[in-house]
């Protein structure tokens, strides 16, 4: 039919991909040409066609596609695994929280040297397998389009106090001065509040915790017209050139080992990257070993709403 059409039409039938049956019965993929020929008149005489065939590769397509199907069931059966198991522990270890605030409560009144001794262990503990949960599901939901954002108007600057009040004591304990300063005055974001807080929090909870001597230090600043700015310094332990590359990946580590000093599952950087390319933000690092590192949050201007004039704000949590 193909060449019935070509001699009555004369269009030309280029790289036309058909069913063939080979000399054994074996039927085959066939790619093909068929361009028609004209006498000096310009009619249609004949034709002259090239054909190859395509059987292996279509085969091979055949079966790359079903296995990015094969792959998208599996990552969808991982996102609904992960959900309910993070729901099924998260749920009695509620339960085991609650029950655990009583049963201080009743151990301090007999027992207080056994009360001070265990239960902040009990408390440290059920916090960290929280942050765990809570990351897990983060990286489930956004990594599965889950989540949607929900703009509303920020005061980038109450959040950034809020956050370095909570860390404060955290800073203390490690004999580490934490101080913000902010030369801008009143920002005003419209954006998601969970993704600036929690992006502002993971990478504030991390410098803290690689830093050992020194200080932590938040700076609020604006650089280019409309483009708000957080750096976040530390003189920590740094970060090695050559992990940078997957610095912002899910479970990476730079330290693997079973003897690692810190913990953690290496995803609260991965999920802050994710929550701000959510909200049109970006996020950068520099980082020398054994010095130090700043990690500098870069807010638009399409979430900019408000900046006043530059006013001096520093804080110093000793």
């Amino acid at each position: 039919k193909d060449e019935q059409d070509l001699m009555l039409n004369g269009v030309s039938l280029l790289d036309h991909e058909e069913r063939s049956c080979g000399p054994d019965g074996v039927i085959g993929w066939t790619m093909a040409s068929k361009i028609p020929i004209r006498n000096k008149a310009g009619l249609v005489i004949g034709l002259i066609g090239v054909s190859r065939d395509i059987t292996e590769f279509k085969q091979a397509l055949e079966g790359l596609v079903a296995a990015k199907e094969s792959a998208e069931q599996a990552n969808n059966l991982k996102d609904y695994f992960i959900a309910n198991l993070s729901h099924e522990i998260r749920t009695p270890l509620n339960a085991i929280i609650g029950f655990s605030e009583l049963l201080k409560e009743e151990v301090e009144e007999v027992m207080p040297e056994i009360s001070e001794r265990y239960f902040p262990i009990i408390k440290t503990s059920s916090d960290r397998l929280v942050r765990t949960i809570d990351m897990i599901l983060s990286l489930s939901r956004l990594q599965s389009g889950l989540y949607v954002t929900n703009p509303v108007t920020l005061d980038l600057d109450s959040i950034i106090r809020n956050l370095v009040a909570e860390y404060s004591l955290q800073a203390k304990n490690k004999n580490l001065e934490l101080t913000y300063e902010n030369t801008l005055g009143e920002v005003v974001l419209e954006t998601d509040e969970y993704c600036v807080i929690h992006s502002i929090a993971n990478v504030l909870d991390n410098a803290i915790k690689y830093t050992y001597h020194g200080f932590v230090s938040l700076r609020l600043y604006q650089d280019k017209p409309a483009r708000i700015k957080l750096d976040i310094q530390d003189t920590g332990v740094g970060i090695k050139e050559e992990y940078r590359k997957r610095l912002f990946e899910p479970f990476s580590q730079e330290d693997v080992s079973f003897t690692r000093k810190y913990e953690g599952i290496g995803l609260g950087l991965s999920i802050t990257r994710k929550m701000l390319d959510a909200i049109g933000a970006k996020i950068n690092v520099a980082s020398t070993k054994d010095i130090g590192t700043t990690f500098t949050l870069e807010f638009p201007v399409s979430v900019l709403t408000q900046a006043i004039a530059p006013v001096q704000k520093e804080i110093k949590q000793p």
